[in-house]
């Protein structure tokens, strides 16, 4: 074999399409995965469902959630894969209820090098944005009370006709 030869090996085992851990590959198709979300309703808390296919037999199979702010922070964990079979998945998480404004949903994908270990875990990508500008609204009982307390509130600053 040839130095050229050599030179091509080399770089195709030891330095092509090498990462930083967080940021996927160009051409990584599972990550970042679908997302639905269901709003919260009142007092009762919303969900997420993150969902899609996985290259191998390590889907992702837990799911966590954080919320910071404006932020709701996302963490799936997956074990890694083995089997180079395509793996559908899908994981719901509840999460609220929320303080009306304007949140933004994160994502992250950890990985359990060892599954019995959970000091193993490791961010492997995210945070990533997964939904921007995500609005809840007051609910309407709010804004019919706000209304009421507005009108009650004009009818004792009126001004007295009559006497002076």
């Amino acid at each position: 074999m040839g130095r050229l030869g050599l030179v091509a090996i080399v770089l195709l085992v030891f330095g092509v399409g090498r990462v930083q851990a967080g940021e996927p590959p160009a051409g990584h198709w599972w990550w970042p995965p679908g997302v639905a979300v269901t709003p919260p309703d009142g007092a009762k808390p919303g969900s997420i469902t993150l969902a899609g296919n996985w290259p191998d037999d390590g889907a992702p199979d837990a799911i966590g959630h954080a919320i910071l702010g404006d932020r709701v922070d996302v963490s799936l964990d997956h074990v890694a894969g083995y089997l180079t079979v395509i793996t559908p998945w899908s994981l719901s998480e509840k999460f609220g209820p929320l303080s009306p404004g304007t949140y933004s949903i994160y994502g992250s994908l950890y990985v359990l090098d060892d599954p019995g270990n959970p000091q193993s875990r490791r961010l492997e990508y995210g945070p990533d944005l997964l939904v921007g500008n995500y609005v809840v609204a007051p609910e309407p009982s709010t804004l019919v009370m706000l209304g009421v307390g507005a009108v009650a509130l004009l009818a004792c600053v009126r001004p007295r006709r009559g006497r002076q």
